[in-house]
């Protein structure tokens, strides 16, 4: 079973795939890889390191950057969500608090 990171990996490829304007079988014939095997990337989140750096090479993106979380959701001070503790140092103002 698919993880969420696998998923979005898998959702960034689909995406930047389409927004360079190529069909899976062209994605395919510039990667060397076969149309079953995009497929099975972008609906399932299955793939091999290998995979991941020829289809970044030909979607022009570091292989890195296709497992990089959306910007909103990258907590940062002003989008941090105080209801999942907010930053670790909340627990040295409260001293003893231990609930």
């Amino acid at each position: 079973m698919s993880q969420p990171t696998d998923l979005h990996v898998s959702a960034r490829i689909a995406s930047i795939r389409r927004d360079k304007g190529f069909t899976q079988r062209e994605c395919a014939a510039r990667t060397g890889l076969k149309i079953s095997q995009i497929q099975r990337i972008e609906q399932t989140g299955n793939l091999y390191a290998s995979e991941l750096v020829k289809l970044s090479r030909v979607l022009g993106k570091n292989p890195g950057w296709f497992m990089r979380p959306p910007l909103e959701l990258v907590q940062t001070p002003a989008n941090w969500d105080a209801s999942d503790g907010g930053p670790v140092l909340d627990d040295l103002t409260n001293p003893g608090s231990d609930q």
